[in-house]
């Protein structure tokens, strides 16, 4: 997770500022990572969120989908702290390439996942992805696609290094 302040290219946005949905998600997303380093009791909560969204079956396909983003990587993915006033970059692409399998567009989803993950992780993320979409839409949360340009962007101009991360 990111201790010192992100070069503005690498920042797609205040946490703030993201709808309801997509802040539980990815403070989700973060706490999964955080448990991986002896903080089991994260995923207590994290069922709690999924269960407070009224979405309790989509907890498992959390954990699928970062099961497989920690093995498919094709690079450093970057995920921040719960604690982190802004959304990375590549925080961003997962909740994009979860909007746009929510909305049916698949292959927008895959093409995001490819950038971060091999092709065959990308595919099973996917899957993942659209079970946790259906799984969210059935309890009334719909995602929105504001990153269409976020990922447009990252296609033009590569993608963020990584710089200096601490748990905290």
């Amino acid at each position: 997770m990111r201790s010192a302040s992100m070069n503005a290219a690498q920042v797609a946005g205040r946490y703030t500022d993201l709808p309801d949905t997509e802040k539980a998600l990815l403070w989700c997303i973060r706490a999964w990572v955080i448990s991986l380093s002896g903080r089991p009791h994260l995923i207590e909560r994290i069922d709690t969120t999924f269960e407070s969204l009224g979405a309790s079956e989509g907890a498992a396909e959390l954990y699928g989908l970062m099961a497989t983003v920690a093995r498919g990587a094709r690079r450093f993915i970057e995920i921040n702290c719960v604690c982190y006033p802004h959304v990375g970059m590549d925080e961003r692409r997962l909740l994009d390439a979860l909007a746009f399998q929510q909305h049916g567009r698949h292959e927008d989803a895959f093409d995001i996942l490819t950038d971060l993950l091999s092709t065959e992780a990308a595919l099973t993320a996917c899957d993942y992805l659209i079970r946790l979409a259906v799984t969210l839409s059935a309890a009334g949360h719909a995602s929105g696609l504001s990153g269409q340009a976020v990922h447009s962007f990252a296609r033009s101009n590569g993608t963020a290094a990584p710089g200096s991360y601490t748990l905290h």
